[in-house]
């Protein structure tokens, strides 16, 4: 069994599509994009980012049913997704945020307009997250070697040399990479999930 923390990467075709009025080009957008789930409950404070946002419809094919169910589970139980446009993308949008409405039963894509406000948000939020992590870790191992030194009267040196070392890395996130299928939208759209 992997760990809970394991990095699982799955690979999904999809289509996008621009709703009417939206004035978004994607005839230059990547043919693969790279998503990264988030808890919900980080993006929180980036409420007012979402707000002043485009959005584009996701639909993904049947071609992996297995990986297909596994987003749909995963995004149902509070996760969004975080899709990256690599730099060397000749595109303005910079990321994007995939949810899931399960009541609606869709995928839809939010473009903020602040794309370098989004960008810098994500990484504050997910650096705030990986330290309360690394203090939580951190927290646990010391009353760990506490209770050790406790029972024995002393912390063995092997303890010490457990309590000093830096934890690994865990990562908050599955990484889930995203195939963008055929530019079958009419705008160009690369594929990946379904809005209505």
């Amino acid at each position: 069994a992997l760990p809970i923390y394991a990095k699982l990467t799955r690979s999904l075709p999809c289509q996008v599509y621009v709703n009417p009025g939206e004035n978004l080009k994607t005839d230059q957008w990547p043919q693969k994009l790279i998503m990264q789930l988030i808890p919900q409950q980080l993006l929180t404070t980036l409420g007012p980012l979402f707000r002043n946002s485009r959005m584009v419809q996701f639909h993904f094919t049947n071609k992996d049913l297995e990986s297909l169910k596994g987003l749909y589970r995963i995004m149902g139980n509070g996760f969004a997704g975080c899709v990256h446009f690599p730099h060397t993308a000749p595109c303005e949008v910079r990321v994007l945020m995939l949810l899931y409405s399960s009541k609606k039963k869709i995928f839809m894509g939010l473009i903020p307009y602040d794309q370098s406000g989004f960008v810098n948000g994500i990484r504050q939020v997910i650096t705030n997250h990986k330290q309360v992590q690394q203090q939580k870790i951190d927290q646990h191992r010391s009353q760990m070697g506490n209770a050790q030194a406790l029972a024995t009267g002393s912390v063995p040196p092997g303890a010490q040399a457990f309590l000093q070392k830096q934890p690994g890395a865990l990562p908050m996130t599955q990484g889930v990479q995203q195939q963008m299928g055929g530019q079958q939208v009419p705008l160009g759209m690369p594929t990946v999930g379904s809005v209505s």
